[in-house]
Formats: C-alpha cells, sequence, structure tokens
C-alpha cells in the first residue's frame, strides 16, 4: 500500500460512511468492479481524504475483511451448497456474516473466503441453542 496501512484505511472508511453503510460496503466486496453506490461512496471518501487514494488492487486487499470482526477472510473449500437451504436470522447475518454454510473440508468443490471468529460464533450460537432445546451432540 501507499503510505496508509490498511487498519487506517478502513478506519478512516467506516468513520466517514458511518458503521452501517461501511459494513454494507465490506459485504458487497470491495475488488472491482465495484457497485455503483460504492463507486459513488468511494469517489466522496476520496474527495474528501485524497491522502487514502489507493489502487483498486490495494483497496480490495485492505477491504477484504470479516464486516462483524474487520478480521482477514481466509480461502477455504465446502462441498456444493445446492441443495441445502437455510436462512439466516438477522442476528446471525450480524454475528457471523463470513460462516460457511456447510463445513469447511480440505478440497471441495466450493472456494469461499471465510472469517475465524465467525466459525466460532456459530458454532458457539448452535451450542447454546441446542442445549437450551435438549439436544445432544
Amino acid at each position: 500500500m501507499n503510505t496508509v496501512s490498511s487498519a487506517v484505511l478502513r478506519a478512516c472508511l467506516k468513520s466517514f460512511l458511518g458503521e452501517p453503510e461501511y459494513r454494507k460496503f465490506l459485504e458487497a466486496g470491495a475488488a472491482d468492479p465495484l457497485k455503483f453506490w460504492q463507486e459513488r461512496a468511494w469517489e466522496k471518501f476520496i474527495a474528501e481524504h485524497p491522502e487514502m487514494a489507493v489502487t483498486s488492487e490495494e483497496r480490495a486487499s485492505a477491504l477484504d475483511v470479516c464486516p462483524a470482526h474487520e478480521s482477514m477472510l481466509i480461502v477455504g473449500f465446502t462441498d456444493s451448497p445446492e441443495g441445502h437451504t437455510f436462512i439466516n436470522t438477522p442476528e446471525m447475518r450480524r454475528d457471523f456474516p463470513c460462516a460457511p454454510l456447510m463445513p469447511l473440508i480440505a478440497g471441495g468443490i466450493t472456494r469461499i473466503k471465510h472469517c475465524p471468529q465467525c466459525l466460532s460464533a456459530k458454532r458457539e450460537h448452535f451450542e447454546i441453542r441446542n442445549k437450551q432445546k435438549g439436544v445432544r451432540a
């Protein structure tokens, strides 16, 4: 990156956009091509903070983080989720947005990016839910 660190870029963008819009920006992905609304938000951000101007590759790298935990996303593999339906509640999307639907495996059909903290939060969520329902592991 130029002279600005990824953490500083994220903090400034978060301050500029506000928490909800920043999270929405991360959830949409920061690699080219950006969505129309992301382009406009990025242009306004750079106009106000020209010292944060970075290449699209640097932007994508800096903002390739989990919206909930801001930890770098890790590449993994899962089996194809075809035929499986699972609706996440708003709380689940808020607490572990980057936890894959299917379990991670060494090599799989679908390449995904995930957040280790989201995986832990998801596991904890279901352990608590199962305990409350009396389900044994």
